[in-house]
């Protein structure tokens, strides 16, 4: 759980709470994390690579994923992602792992 002290403002008749950009992105990676680590579990090969990879490669897919915007997004790039752990296509700018 995360806490934190925030004033509560009224804006054109909405209340409005400021959330520290810090508190936000802990919430938005754990999100994120949850379905890729189910992802992962669902295909053995794809772990094995991941896990393969360097950690600043790990990052890089990570950051990639979790700095996305909608929830289709996410899912779209994951599948993606997987694919070119499997050697199936690109991501992120690069050819696929062979």
């Amino acid at each position: 759980m995360y806490a934190f002290t925030a004033r509560l403002e009224i804006i054109v008749g909405n209340p409005f709470v400021f959330v520290p950009v810090e508190i936000l992105a802990a919430i938005l990676i754990r999100q994120v994390m949850g379905v890729w680590t189910s992802a992962l579990a669902d295909n053995k090969k794809a772990t094995a690579v991941f896990a393969s990879l360097s950690p600043s490669r790990q990052k890089e897919i990570l950051r990639y994923i979790s700095n996305l915007k909608t929830e289709q997004s996410v899912e779209k790039n994951i599948v993606r992602a997987i694919n070119f752990l499997l050697g199936k296509g690109r991501f992120v700018g690069r050819d696929s792992i062979d």
